[in-house]
């Protein structure tokens, strides 16, 4: 048995576009995260303890992202927000990769949920915008081993 593999995770590979735009503005800490809606599988136990599983149709997922309050990301979505809410129809496409692992999800549709939470203090804080996704591809992937030279 060899030597435990090192690995790498840089968050400055990860990568998200939403519609047209890289977006940077993410505070410190968990920057977005991905959850599918509802599990793939739900499932009954009989009384004898046969199961039964049943696929869920449902294959949205919520992207959280919490974003510096000062970055200009805000009003970009802010924007795309606005223009749904007054017009409809608003949506776009996400794009997240993680440039040092595999881990990779696209959707040629979604939307902004609402607007998020404004709040101020005597620090900076974030603004969490959700973004709900009616399907997705994703590949959850593994980050690369560092390889010596």
């Amino acid at each position: 048995m060899g030597a435990p593999a090192v690995l790498d995770y840089d968050p400055r590979a990860v990568i998200l576009i939403v519609g047209a735009r890289i977006m940077q503005g993410f505070a410190d800490g968990t920057m977005m995260a991905l959850k599918r809606n509802q599990p793939v599988w739900s499932y009954v136990t009989g009384a004898y303890g046969a199961v039964t599983r049943v696929k869920n149709s449902n294959r949205s997922w919520t992207l959280t992202l919490t974003m510096d309050q000062s970055h200009d990301d805000n009003q970009y979505l802010s924007l795309i927000m606005t223009d749904d809410e007054m017009n409809g129809k608003r949506t776009f496409s996400v794009l997240i990769r993680d440039g040092s692992g595999a881990t990779l999800g696209f959707a040629p549709q979604a939307f902004l949920e609402g607007y998020p939470e404004i709040g101020y203090a005597t620090t900076n804080g974030t603004r969490a915008w959700s973004i709900i996704i009616p399907s997705m591809q994703v590949l959850v992937g593994a980050n690369k081993e560092f390889m010596e030279t």
